[in-house]
């Protein structure tokens, strides 16, 4: 048996230096995948990066717990601390065991988060990470997987 090992770069759009870094070792031929953070300014060169690196597979790193979310705050409350207009951080897993994160909103602001994704170099979903997901995957996957196919990911 042939073994494989595929090395994935999660956080493009993140940050400029993480940025580098992913293009850097993609370059080099270390990475094969990269998980994209849609809400950043960063991500502005996530479909560049999409056309330097055709084989390179570009997934989306949802994130619901850092930075600016991409959709209206208004259309998401439960996600967003009204104090600065941010996701609510390290306070994300602790509002989802208590029920004050709503599942609609979540919907709302993944598939904003795929669009824009989709909007930035129509690029190939095949890998998917996230912010704090230990918790969020072993309490929520029945939602997650709801909410996934909810936005089309699965069917």
């Amino acid at each position: 048996m042939n073994k494989r090992l595929i090395i994935n770069a999660d956080g493009l759009g993140f940050t400029p230096g993480v940025d580098k870094g992913i293009w850097e070792t993609t370059r080099f031929g270390l990475v094969r995948s990269t998980s994209a953070v849609p809400n950043f300014d960063s991500s502005e060169n996530i479909g560049r990066f999409a056309r330097e690196f055709p084989n390179i597979s570009v997934g989306i790193h949802f994130n619901l717990s850092v930075g600016t979310p991409i959709s209206p705050i208004g259309q998401i409350p439960s996600l967003v601390n009204p104090k600065n207009g941010q996701f609510w951080e390290s306070e994300l897993p602790r509002r989802l065991m208590t029920g004050k994160i709503e599942f609609g909103h979540m919907r709302i602001e993944l598939n904003a988060q795929v669009q824009r994704l989709l909007d930035l170099g129509g690029l190939l979903l095949l890998t998917l990470t996230g912010t704090r997901t230990s918790i969020f995957i072993r309490r929520s996957l029945p939602r997650q997987l709801r909410l996934l196919r909810s936005i089309g990911l699965l069917e």
